[in-house]
């Protein structure tokens, strides 16, 4: 050191270095637990998403959880999110179609809280066609979310969670009857996609049961040609009645019972059947 006065030199720089706040984390899973589900259409699930909020939180400017469904989906009930479990007004959860949000409008009374609990339940539209879902690989749906926010120092982000898929069940084609073994299905009112298990949407919702039974006609050998007798006669199977029985458990309400015989020539008939179903109904 001399004895100038007028001389000055810089230290070698020591920063401080500020720690810095991880960003928040965002998952998704289905029924809690699943990354994947084969689910039939029309059948409500549950889409739960998982926001981890930054220990800053009451310092950041926006926080905003967005999940939008495909297309092909829809939201089935009223999406709800949770602070660690809590309702509260410092969130505000929106739906717009297939959009869902979820709003921090109160930064300072979420501070020391762990996590945003989204829960969305959504299912696969009932009459959604086979083309649009052919648009997906293997006819699996996929889905995300995401988290987009502005942090204390006013630096804006967003993150994507993991995706989660769900694909429909192939409906179950019901077996041809064997004469003499009735089938008997179930399926919406309108009778379509019968199946041998249907999951109702509502317990109100109406459903129909369908019992096919071949009614035993003449006998033909392997070739499909008629069985004759030792005279050269068609051999002819006479009927003198058929009988089908269906036992509806008590806590099932009818409201109508049908009846359908495909061949022509017994139209006639089956309006004279029909007449006396609907005047059983009634007596029920």
């Amino acid at each position: 050191m001399d004895n100038n006065p007028g001389t000055k030199k810089d230290s070698n720089p020591v920063p401080v270095i500020v720690p810095k706040q991880p960003e928040p984390e965002i998952t998704k899973k289905i029924n809690r637990t699943l990354d994947h589900l084969d689910v039939d259409r029309g059948v409500p699930y549950m889409y739960n998403v998982n926001t981890q909020l930054p220990k800053d939180i009451r310092l950041y400017k926006e926080f905003t959880v967005t999940d939008t469904l495909e297309s092909v989906l829809e939201v089935a009930g009223t999406p709800v999110a949770y602070i660690d479990g809590y309702a509260t007004d410092a969130i505000e959860t929106k739906v717009e179609g297939n959009t869902v949000t979820v709003s921090v409008k109160d930064f300072a009374r979420i501070h020391g809280f762990k996590e945003i609990q989204l829960y969305i339940p959504a299912k696969i539209k009932s009459d959604v066609s086979d083309e649009a879902l052919n648009a997906y690989e293997n006819r699996t749906v996929p889905n995300k979310a995401t988290v987009a926010f502005k942090d204390s120092n006013g630096q804006t982000g967003n993150k994507e969670s993991n995706p989660v898929t769900v694909r429909p069940r192939d409906p179950e084609k019901p077996r041809d009857p064997d004469p003499n073994e009735p089938v008997k299905t179930v399926g919406p009112a309108d009778g379509s996609n019968p199946t041998e298990k249907y999951y109702l949407t509502n317990i109100s919702d109406e459903f129909r049961f369908d019992i096919t039974t071949k009614v035993p006609s003449n006998p033909v050998d392997d070739a499909g040609n008629p069985v004759q007798d030792a005279q050269g006669r068609d051999v002819k199977t006479e009927l003198t009645g058929v009988t089908v029985t269906d036992k509806i458990d008590n806590v099932l309400k009818i409201n109508r019972v049908a009846l359908k015989i495909e061949d022509d020539k017994v139209a006639d008939v089956t309006a004279r059947l029909q007449t006396k179903l609907d005047t059983k109904q009634k007596q029920i």
